[in-house]
């Protein structure tokens, strides 16, 4: 594997915001250091890098979890006949002052046996602290060329203002299993439910060019069919979400997104941190339903969302089933 510093690497890497050499060095070393015990095929060491009151979305996992001994259970099946890791492009997004996300594409080299080694490529969203230590990893493998939304196809254009924001209502949302990783407020899970509530009139309602509103200024997007990640809000950019929602949706279809499974975590103990939401969920559109992984990052003052995940959960012959506390 080619660490992320070498020359070749180093063209790869984005910054969305400036972001502090120190900062940098931190969160490259602490991806580094993860593909380093991947690598190595130390799946139950794999969970020491992170630090407690952490979440996991894995590409196969049947569930997101915020237990620590699931990260080890998951890793220590999922790299069998490992070969290889590739970081194809990794966006840096400085999180305030003590984080930074780390978003992007990577490749995994994979052989059992003697049979042929197999290339998968995924998306990748990490938080990674000051102290250099993982605050949350959702990994979703990218579809089939034929799937893909390739997002330089669309002729850019000024972003359009939206003036009207129909979806000030602060109703809560129905979800099947909520559960908070550390200590939350009634504040802070009532505007998780309000961002993902947003999120859901957005997609049900076929709203699509409304969707970049909903996020902060210098954010991310990571679509499930997307070639590639987004950056939003920075000049024609907007449109991209927008075409995106409508490859993907459709408006001529019936979309209903419904969430299953969520867990809350705020990344500091105080009212201004920043808030991890990531679960899984079941999205019909037209007579079509598939179900994903999502991490939502939200921004504690406005509720925006400062970046996205959404990744296809794998099928049921290849996830790998964590436990479940009785």
């Amino acid at each position: 594997m080619k660490k992320v510093l070498s020359g070749q690497q180093t063209l790869n890497i984005i910054r969305v915001k400036p972001i502090s050499p120190i900062i940098q060095q931190t969160t490259i070393a602490a991806l580094n250091a993860w593909a380093d015990k991947a690598l190595a095929h130390e799946g139950d060491q794999i969970s020491s890098l992170f630090a407690p009151h952490s979440t996991f979305s894995g590409t196969m996992a049947d569930r997101v979890t915020g237990d620590l001994n699931d990260i080890k259970i998951y890793m220590s099946s999922f790299l069998k006949g490992l070969k290889g890791i590739s970081w194809n492009l990794i966006k840096l997004n400085p999180i305030g002052e003590n984080f930074c996300l780390a978003t992007g594409s990577y490749t995994f080299e994979k052989q059992y046996g003697t049979g042929p080694i197999t290339k998968t490529t995924g998306h990748f969203s990490f938080i990674v602290d000051k102290e250099g230590k993982l605050r949350h990893h959702h990994s979703g493998i990218k579809l089939n060329e034929e799937a893909v939304i390739t997002l330089d196809k669309i002729t850019e254009h000024p972003p359009v203002l939206v003036v009207s924001d129909p979806l000030h209502k602060a109703e809560e949302i129905v979800c099947g299993e909520m559960q908070c990783v550390s200590p939350t407020t009634v504040e802070q899970r009532h505007l998780v439910l309000t961002a993902l509530k947003r999120w859901e009139n957005i997609v049900g309602e076929n709203k699509f060019e409304e969707a970049d509103s909903l996020f902060s200024p210098l954010s991310t997007f990571c679509g499930m069919r997307a070639d590639r990640v987004i950056k939003l809000n920075d000049g024609s950019n907007s449109k991209l979400l927008e075409f995106y929602l409508e490859q993907f949706l459709t408006r001529a279809k019936q979309n209903t997104l419904t969430w299953k499974e969520l867990l809350i975590n705020p990344l500091e103990n105080h009212m201004q941190s920043p808030i991890v939401a990531t679960g899984t969920y079941r999205l019909t559109t037209g007579s079509d339903t598939l179900e994903g992984h999502f991490t939502f990052i939200l921004e504690a003052k406005t509720g925006k969302y400062l970046h996205f995940h959404s990744g296809l959960k794998a099928d049921k012959s290849t996830e790998i089933v964590l436990p479940r506390n009785v």
